[in-house]
């Protein structure tokens, strides 16, 4: 009887004690951006054409790319990678400059304007 009321004891003594401590918990998130591509506009007017174009759908620039979890009783760690903006933004350069000379025409931003809301809307 004396061992059985020692570890019922130890037993309680043991689960208030985890009770009473704190969990430790870590979470981050790493913002993995590709470099901004370089390019140039024939004129201000297809510039603003094709940025006008561009902020009118949203970017998925927030997409998580790599989550891990690992939980223990008492620790958690939680960390995720993300794609910064300028990964979206480059994907719009490459659909609007169809040539691919690194400088874009009105033209260029005038059917960038037209097909790239509809583009964005088949991906999502």
């Amino acid at each position: 009887m004396k061992v059985f009321h020692f570890v019922l004891v130890a037993s309680l003594a043991a689960a208030g004690a985890l009770g009473l401590s704190g969990c430790i918990c870590v979470s981050e998130t790493e913002v993995a951006d590709d470099p901004r591509a370089k390019v140039s506009f024939e004129s201000d007017r297809a510039a603003r054409v094709f940025y006008e174009a561009l902020a009118s759908t949203p970017l998925p620039g927030d997409t998580v790319e790599k989550r891990s979890s690992v939980s223990l009783v008492l620790v958690n760690v939680d960390s995720k990678t993300v794609t910064g903006p300028n990964r979206a933004y480059n994907q719009a350069v490459l659909f609007c400059d169809s040539d691919g000379n690194g400088e874009i025409t009105e033209h260029e931003a005038g059917i960038f304007a037209a097909e790239w809301p509809r583009h964005q809307a088949a991906r999502g």
